[in-house]
């Protein structure tokens, strides 16, 4: 479960860079205008569209915060219940007394509202014999969830991610990326969770690593 919220706040985070790009985007299309000689008319209407702007910039903020709120209350919760001794009991509630996939499931990661739907159709895509046949012949298949911040896309895969152990038990990995990756970054996280290992590769090119890669998986 801390694992999950630790995806929700990578998730938080990309959203945030996001609407950062955004202001600045922004703030460099106000200086460009500012250069020309614009009309009363023309100021007029760049005046409230810099309201409205603030105002939609604002919200995004706002929903952040409200996000950020949340998992801090998740992540409260669950290092109580890990620390909260048993009925009868004076030893803590450990893993060992928490089916893992119960605590991911329902301690602050649900699904949202109307994605149920969603999760069978990923699982039935993911579990189909093309999919299976297509991997097993060294090809690769990509399915996307696309939608705006907040949706619930990372908690949505997650969800989907532990479905899934059934039909691929431990070649299975976990990588958030963001929207403009470092590949050579990318290739050394992912190695990192085929190989269970902590180590950086730092001087390896990126060729090297998608080789080391390419040999763990085939293994």
């Amino acid at each position: 479960c801390d694992r999950q919220l630790e995806f929700e706040l990578k998730d938080v985070h990309y959203d945030a860079e996001d609407i950062s790009e955004g202001y600045r985007s922004k703030i460099e299309a106000s200086k460009r205008d500012q250069v020309r000689k614009r009309s009363l008319t023309t100021a007029l209407s760049s005046y409230y569209k810099d309201v409205s702007f603030r105002y939609q910039l604002g919200n995004k903020i706002k929903k952040i915060n409200e996000r950020l709120d949340k998992i801090k209350k998740d992540w409260d919760m669950v290092h109580r219940l890990k620390t909260t001794p048993k009925e009868g009991g004076k030893n803590p509630v450990h893993g060992e007394h928490v089916n893992r996939n119960e605590a991911t499931h329902h301690i602050g990661v649900q699904l949202p509202t109307g994605r149920e739907n969603d999760k069978k159709v990923l699982v039935e895509m993911l579990s189909s014999n093309d999919f299976c046949s297509k991997t097993e012949k060294g090809g690769a298949s990509i399915i996307s969830i696309v939608g705006k911040g907040g949706i619930g896309k990372t908690t949505l895969a997650n969800m989907v991610f532990n479905e899934i152990e059934q039909q691929f038990g431990e070649r299975r990995w976990w990588v958030c990326v963001s929207e403009r990756p470092n590949h050579k970054d990318l290739v050394r996280q992912i190695l990192r969770e085929v190989c269970k290992s902590s180590g950086e590769n730092t001087d390896c090119s990126l060729n090297d690593l998608c080789k080391q890669l390419l040999n763990e998986l085939s293994k």
